[in-house]
């Protein structure tokens, strides 16, 4: 899967989330995740969206660790590479 798949994939994802506060389309790759607007319930609904839209297994402290977007478009390639 390409960066660019990966990117328009979490767009997608995003767009589905009912917590997101921000326009997905104006989120860049430095955007902070916890600046997203999620609450704890819906950071786990977005943990289990992405893993089902990727086909990936993430923990909860994968997205905790991550900071920015970039970090977790780095984050799904290693996954979807390995």
């Amino acid at each position: 899967m390409t960066r660019d798949q990966i990117v328009t994939g979490l767009k997608d994802v995003l767009r589905r989330q009912k917590q997101v506060k921000v326009d997905v389309d104006a989120i860049d790759l430095a955007s902070r995740l916890d600046r997203l607007g999620f609450d704890s319930l819906a950071v786990l609904d977005f943990m289990y969206d992405v893993e089902d839209r990727f086909k990936v297994r993430m923990e909860v402290a994968d997205l905790v660790r991550l900071q920015t977007v970039e970090d977790l478009i780095q984050h799904l390639g290693g996954k979807l590479a390995g």
